[in-house]
């Protein structure tokens, strides 16, 4: 009775088995294809990224670019050109509008639109620092001034340096200077302008 109770139920058992063995190797074909899959999309997600942050980059880098090429502007303009231009001992200066209006107490004009430009009477040359002489250094400052009514020149700043004293040097010659003031219709005005020194080793 037990003998054939045995014998009877080992076919059952080998069967259950080779379903489970068969169910695991199922479920282990099946981890198999989701853990490709997932591999796979990650792969497809890190290129996305790196694609997308190389194209931020990319287009960072053009605006960039762009906007340095904007601002950075011509390296000389008209009127360092002309003055590049002259010749050795030139120094007589070139009266020309300013870009914006001085500020003062008294309304000042800037050249053109019936005001006429003031005029250069007498001068007194520039003299050389010691520090510019022993470096060579030879160039233009450029000042802006206002020449009143009077025709003497003030408030008086830098446009355009030479440094080693010489803009210093530039400032004391020209408040020394006369000038036949600026008119409105006929009438001596303020003017703003900007005059240019030159300073050239002889």
């Amino acid at each position: 009775m037990d003998s054939s109770t045995f014998q009877g139920e080992g076919p059952d058992e080998r069967r259950h088995l080779a379903d489970i063995s068969k169910a695991l190797a199922e479920s282990a074909s099946s981890l198999r294809t989701i853990k490709i899959v997932l591999i796979f999309y990650a792969l497809i997600t890190l290129l996305a990224g790196v694609g997308s942050t190389v194209w931020i980059m990319s287009g960072q880098l053009t605006r960039t670019i762009r906007e340095q090429m904007e601002s950075a502007g011509p390296t000389s303009t008209p009127e360092e050109n002309r003055s590049n231009s002259l010749s050795k001992g030139d120094s007589d200066p070139t009266i020309s509008p300013p870009s914006v209006d001085s500020g003062s107490g008294s309304p000042v004009f800037r050249i053109g639109s019936g005001i006429e430009s003031p005029r250069l009477l007498s001068k007194i040359e520039p003299g050389y620092s010691k520090e510019a002489r022993a470096a060579k250094i030879e160039g233009t400052v450029v000042l802006a001034v206002e020449v009143w009514e009077d025709g003497s020149a003030h408030n008086i700043r830098v446009v355009r340096s030479l440094g080693l004293g010489l803009d210093e040097n530039a400032i004391d010659a020209v408040k020394k200077w006369r000038f036949s003031p600026g008119t409105k219709d006929g009438k001596p005005v303020r003017v703003a302008a900007r005059i240019e020194v030159k300073f050239r080793l002889l």
